[in-house]
């Protein structure tokens, strides 16, 4: 879990553009991650509550991410401009079907 919850904080930091040294702190020979610690601790309270509460978030972190899915899947149609496949599909969808069917 502290290795997931490591890279995480890596991540986290690369998404909002900051310096992933400004989130470790030296200590000693050691250096912390205060996103990493308090990500396994908030996660282990959770389920220091129980599995129903652990399940119950689940569903809902499975739900955002489908909805998040969803949200750019639908994003997107608004943004299709058919004439932009011109020179990518020139045999149109027919093209695009037989080839799958191919494959």
């Amino acid at each position: 879990a502290a290795a997931v919850a490591k890279g995480f904080s890596g991540y986290l930091a690369a998404l909002c553009n900051f310096d992933p040294g400004l989130i470790l702190v030296q200590w000693w020979i050691f250096n912390i991650d205060f996103l990493a610690c308090a990500a396994v601790i908030i996660l282990g309270l959770l389920l220091l509550r129980g599995i129903k509460d652990s399940a119950n978030f689940n569903n809902v972190v499975f739900l955002l991410q489908i909805a998040l899915i969803l949200f750019i899947i639908i994003a997107g149609f608004t943004a299709i401009d058919p004439a932009n496949y011109d020179p990518f599909l020139p045999f149109g969808m027919r093209g695009v079907f037989r080839g799958a069917a191919i494959i």
